[in-house]
């Protein structure tokens, strides 16, 4: 079956269209052989592993409803020689669903205008009170009911997307999450069965999460990630 596919904003993330028209489109996962921000962007078993696992469990009853979960549904890698060139296949969320990277909303436009600036006025409510009533608020209270329930992100401004009203163009309260080789597990959450851990593919692949947390990832994830790399530009 022959494809077409075109990047997306993450080079390594190629939209995927069938030329059969009756097999639906989906976003893989590359190996890019090339060093990018200090890494290699390679996706080694390890990663294609994890990624699945994290999706499966990320899927249960821990994922509260303000986050919606685009999937890692499946991946593959070499058996025999290289270990790294694996790929990750994620099925594209609902065309009912609207939404848009966190940093499209203040990239700015060839005006030197963003999307939170255009969607403020549209609400005629101040901006500030915009960020924090739309994004700020909502976003908070989903990400600690997450880790309360024992996953945290890399809520950057690429894996996380605010989900939008088809009608009126304004966050809708609700945001899709991708790349679920970014979650961190707290094995020692409540939530967390040993049967959950027990379900998850690669279970070595896990280990480090637990010295993550006991060295308070979660928190060091959310500087870093969101309040580091996403809020100043909001």
């Amino acid at each position: 079956m022959e494809h077409s596919a075109t990047p997306t904003s993450s080079a390594r993330s190629l939209l995927v269209i069938p030329k059969n028209a009756e097999v639906p489109a989906y976003v893989a996962k590359v190996s890019l052989d090339v060093v990018y921000g200090g890494s290699h962007r390679l996706v080694p078993n390890t990663e294609v592993t994890r990624s699945v696992g994290m999706s499966q469990f990320a899927a249960t009853e821990t994922t509260p409803s303000s986050f919606q979960l685009i999937p890692d549904a499946f991946g593959l890698y070499p058996a025999d020689n290289d270990f790294r060139a694996g790929q990750i296949i994620r099925p594209l969320p609902p065309e009912t669903t609207a939404m848009v990277p966190l940093f499209a909303l203040y990239a700015k436009d060839s005006e030197g205008n963003t999307l939170l600036q255009s969607m403020a006025k549209k609400k005629g409510v101040p901006l500030p009170d915009f960020v924090e009533s739309d994004i700020l608020q909502p976003f908070a209270k989903a990400w600690v009911e997450w880790a309360v329930k024992g996953l945290t992100q890399e809520a950057h401004g690429q894996n996380v997307l605010a989900q939008l009203d088809f009608k009126a163009f304004l966050p809708n309260g609700l945001f899709s999450v991708r790349d679920m080789g970014s979650l961190y597990l707290n094995p020692r959450a409540p939530s967390v069965t040993p049967e959950h851990v027990a379900a998850l593919p690669y279970l070595r692949n896990f280990f480090w999460d637990d010295q993550k947390w006991a060295q308070t990832s979660e928190t060091d994830s959310l500087d870093g990630y969101f309040m580091g790399g996403c809020l100043p530009h909001v």
